[in-house]
Parts: C-alpha cells; structure tokens; sequence
C-alpha cells in the first residue's frame, strides 16, 4: 500500500511538471500569439462582468489554438486515421461520403423547431418591408447534401439539413412570403455539388455563388419588376475574372479533420473586370468601425487574404470577400447612383453574393448576425427607405435562435 502510495504522489508530481512544464514552454514559444488573440476591442457596451468572460473565453481559445506543435499532432492524427480507412472523425461530427466530400455528422437528428420559428420572423419582416413599399424575398442557398451528393446518405449519422430548409420554405409558402429556391434552379442547370460547394467547406465556390447571384437578379426582374440588369451585362461572366488557385486551401470541415483526411480544395475566386468605384463604410463583428473609397479590390475585396497566412489552418480564403466579416455596412455605388437601394441580411456564407450585388445597387446595405451587433432588422427597415430586401441564411444556420434574434429583438443603430 506504501509503495502504491508513492507510486502516486510520483506520478501526480510527473504530471504536474508536465502540464505546467508545456504551458511555460507553450506560451515561451506561442505567448505572442496567444496574447494577440486578446487584443481585439470589445463593442463599448459590453459589461463588465462580460468582458471579463468573454477574454476568459478568448484566452482560453487562442491558447488552445496556438499549442506548440499542436497542427503537427493533428495531421499526424489525421493521416493515421486516413490510413486506417476511417470515414469519420471527431467522435462522428465530420463524415467522409464515397465521393469524397465531407459531411456534417451528429447523433441526433435535425431539429426543426427553430426553422419554423425563423419562419414566422421572415414573414414579419416581410410584413414590415411591404409597409414602407419594400420588396422581400428569402434565398435559400443549397446544403452540402445537394443534386445526389451523399444521397443517398450513406452513413448512419450524416445530417441532411434539407429538411430544415424544406420547413422554412414551406412555411414561407403558408404565410406568402416571397421565397426563391435555388436548390431546383441550380440542379436544373446540371450542377452537382462539386459546381456549388468545395469538398471540405461549407463555403460556396466562386462559380456556384455567381450562379446563384444571376438567378437571384433574373428572378426580382421578373417577380418584382426591378430593373436590376436591364442589359444582362452584371450577369455576364465574361465580363469578370475567375481566378482559379489549384489544391489551395481546406475548409472548416477539413480543418476539423486535417489535411490527410479531407485532402485540398481549388479555390475560385471572382472579381469584377468592369470599372467599379464605391464609397464604402463598415461595422466589423468586434464593433471597429472602418471607411473607404474605391474600386471593388480595395473596398469589396481584400486580395491580401489569399496572400498573408502563416499555413493552411491560418489561411480563410473567404476573407477575400470583406463582407465574410462585417456586421453591418453601407455601399455606396458612385458609378451607378441611379440603382434601387438594397438591403441584404445574411451569414457568413452569403458574402461572395453581396459582392456581385453590389455594382447593381446604387446603394447596398447589409447586416450579418454577430453576438454583439446592436441592430434590428425591422426597425432599420424602418427607418431606411429600401427598394428591395434579401434575406439568406445557410442551411444550419437556420437552426440557431440567434438569426431570428437579429431580425426582432436587438437594438437599433439608425444611421
């Protein structure tokens, strides 16, 4: 019992020494890092007893993401369960299909109840945007799970979001709220997945998103008889550069899993070839406000993030369209000022369409949820006199509370 005993207290010193061992020397190597993570303003309204969670939250985040070695360990890990021919990781929250892509995977099924709230929140908004003489329309963008990839599902526990898009949208019906589908448009032009979305990301793929945007213009012509694109000319592709940047970058599904798992992505980003020159301001997801003036690559854009990381887990090709991190922001268009006024609520995934919208606006708004973004949907509707209003969440983004929190019950910034 004596030796088991010191057995212990053995070990426990060990240990301790260990641990605090690897923190002294984690944070020797990575202490800039993990402090730069703390360094971003919190918005000014933030309480006390919030800022003093959230750097608690953020520090603990970026001493985590920051561990010496820790990408190393991962991709070894990876590797080893490629090799073993696993179809899925991190206790089955990320599935390999057959046909390569990654899928979101859970053990409890979909649930739908905050869908059809959503639905009810849409249809209020919509209600509010026909009395000032507003349009609305909800986009529903296609799910991972799209035209026959990875359906049928060929794992026990991949999550189809389909559904919880089919319960928006029939709920949207019942109310008569203005809806277009692009999952049906998409498919009947022949698209696959491989067209819409990369295997390891979420994200659309450039030639996916500008698809979406033509049908989208095409569509509020024809619905709502807006002149949009009287010519044709923002929805011809050749009148822009797609830039195609082979095997560049994993996705977050890919950096859930590493690279010897998920394998890479092309990467295909789009740009106006047209002259372009926009007055712009921002509002970004910490609160820090930023104004510009310019062409699309210095407003819209941000060329910098395709040139600027440290390896493929600090690499967010995305960020190359600057609304993948605003909360809210105003474009002013200063080619075309006689274009109807748009306002455009949306997530993360929405950030490539906007910047396609906005050569056609003569002014663009958009708002994007954040936790801090003190605004409200429908009392900015309100107090802005728009011509037509998009709204377009992805598909699991539909089941968060906090989408329709950011159409009803934040506060309001009027200008």
């Amino acid at each position: 019992m004596n030796i088991l005993s010191k057995s212990c207290q053995i070990f426990a010193i060990m240990f301790l020494t260990l641990l605090i061992g690897g923190g002294l020397a984690n944070f020797y190597f990575n202490g800039g890092k993990i402090i730069g993570g703390l360094t971003v303003n919190l918005p000014a309204q933030t309480s006390p007893l919030e800022k003093i969670r959230e750097t608690s939250r953020r520090f603990q985040n970026s001493a985590a993401w920051n561990l010496a070695g820790r990408q190393n360990a991962w991709m070894a890990h990876a590797a080893l369960q490629a090799t073993l021919g696993k179809s899925e990781m991190n206790d089955f929250s990320v599935i390999k299909a057959d046909d390569g892509r990654l899928y979101r995977g859970g053990w409890y099924p979909v649930n739908l109840d905050n869908a059809r709230l959503l639905a009810e929140d849409v249809a209020m908004l919509a209600e509010t945007a026909g009395k000032t003489g507003a349009k609305l329309l909800y986009l529903n963008t296609p799910d991972i799970v799209f035209n026959g990839a990875g359906a049928p599902l060929n794992h026990p526990l991949m999550l189809d979001y389909n559904t919880a898009q089919d319960v928006l949208l029939y709920n949207l019906r019942q109310k008569g709220v203005d809806h277009l589908d692009t999952r049906t448009y998409l498919a009947a032009l022949g698209l696959t997945a491989d067209h819409v979305r990369p295997k390891t990301s979420f994200l659309l793929s450039g030639p996916g998103a500008f698809a979406i945007f033509s049908e989208l213009v095409t569509d509020a012509e024809s619905r709502f008889g807006l002149k949009l694109d009287p010519n044709g000319f923002y929805r011809d592709p050749d009148n822009y550069d797609f830039t195609v940047l082979p095997q560049f970058f994993i996705g977050e599904l890919g950096k859930e899993t590493g690279p010897a798992f998920s394998g890479l992505d092309d990467f295909i980003y789009v740009a106006p070839a047209f002259e372009t020159d926009f007055a712009y301001e921002d509002l970004d997801m910490f609160g820090n406000f930023t104004q510009n003036q310019g062409p699309a690559a210095e407003t819209l854009l941000n060329p910098e993030a395709l040139v600027h990381f440290s390896s493929l887990y600090g690499l967010y090709p995305q960020s190359y369209y600057r609304h993948a991190g605003t909360a809210w922001s105003r474009i002013i268009n200063m080619v075309r000022p006689e274009g109807p006024k748009i306002l455009i609520i949306h997530d993360f995934y929405s950030a490539q369409i906007i910047s396609h919208l906005a050569p056609l606006a003569g002014e663009l708004h958009t708002m994007s949820w954040q936790e801090n973004l003190p605004m409200n949907a429908e009392q900015y509707i309100q107090n802005n006199s728009f011509d037509y209003v998009i709204v377009s969440f992805f598909s699991q983004n539909l089941l968060r509370p906090e989408m329709g929190a950011l159409l009803r019950d934040k506060n309001m910034m009027t200008n």
